[in-house]
């Protein structure tokens, strides 16, 4: 197996965080199962094996090219051992001057690309041979596509970034000071244009940091966890834990992972060929 980490040009740096590379190579005996987090990233994924889809919902397959919104869900779907696969991060903000359409039409939606943009990037990759051929093809892409769009308003990524910055829940009501908004008019607004409310993103932003914190075992029990991030109490952080991931903290550190990549990673020995593997959100299947 391939994994590598690509930083996009420096002009879509303030769009895109980076390109993502996976070549799964037919290591494992059978197909395995790719796990999906809540996560607060939009994504672009494309992937092939041997130029049909390697990625699957039951009997559906996924498109070549797809977008994969912000998830409030975790879900599941079976990879194929053999497998190409170049994805693309982008900062939410992105999705409406790339696309044209706002993030939160795609949330915990996984729509071909073609539903969007009419364009012939799917061929123009597989014919590539190389992983920079492929990089340098989705950049001239998206430099195109912003050429002739508005940048995002400046109030939204201010808005994005002190975001990130918290995890509790009194940073809504920072916002609406700052930008002299009601609270319901700032939930309209930022899910129109970064996929979810400022709670929501504040809920999601607060779980990826407890994965990170477990990841790391820079906290001695869950109850640090809990107090370092502004949680009620434990049992408050196990509950939301579980929502966005369908694990408890213990079963996720119990659970035996070959990759990972943000909130995603593939499951080590998980034989999910023809099961039923459980998806939370509709699928534009593709074969």
């Amino acid at each position: 197996m391939t994994t590598r980490i690509i930083a996009p040009p420096r002009h879509l740096a303030n769009y895109i965080r980076f390109y993502w590379l996976l070549e799964f190579d037919g290591i494992a005996a059978h197909d395995s199962l790719f796990r999906v987090f809540a996560r607060k990233y939009p994504r672009m994924v494309f992937q092939h094996c041997e130029g049909r889809s390697g990625i699957y919902h039951g009997d559906d397959y996924l498109p070549l090219t797809y977008l994969s919104g912000l998830n409030t869900l975790p879900y599941d779907c079976g990879i194929h051992p053999s497998i190409s696969t170049i994805g693309v991060s982008f900062y939410p903000h992105a999705i409406r001057p790339i696309f044209g359409i706002n993030v939160s039409g795609i949330v915990n939606e996984l729509p071909d690309l073609s539903h969007f943009v009419k364009t012939s990037l799917t061929n123009q990759l597989l014919d590539a041979r190389t992983v920079m051929q492929r990089t340098t093809i989705l950049s001239a892409f998206f430099t195109n596509r912003l050429r002739n769009s508005t940048a995002p308003d400046k109030m939204y990524v201010q808005g994005w970034r002190m975001l990130l910055r918290e995890t509790h829940e009194h940073q809504v009501r920072q916002l609406t000071r700052t930008f002299n908004l009601s609270e319901r008019q700032l939930e309209r607004r930022f899910k129109d244009h970064l996929g979810l409310t400022p709670k929501q993103y504040l809920k999601i932003n607060r779980f990826e940091k407890a994965l990170n914190l477990l990841q790391a075992g820079s906290c001695n029990n869950l109850f640090d966890i809990a107090y370092e991030l502004g949680y009620a109490d434990q049992s408050h952080f196990i509950r939301e834990f579980k929502q966005f991931s369908g694990n408890t903290p213990k079963q996720y550190l119990n659970t035996d992972k070959i990759y990972d990549e943000s909130s995603s990673f593939i499951l080590k020995n998980s034989p999910v060929s023809g099961e039923k593997v459980l998806c939370r959100q509709s699928l534009y299947a593709s074969r």
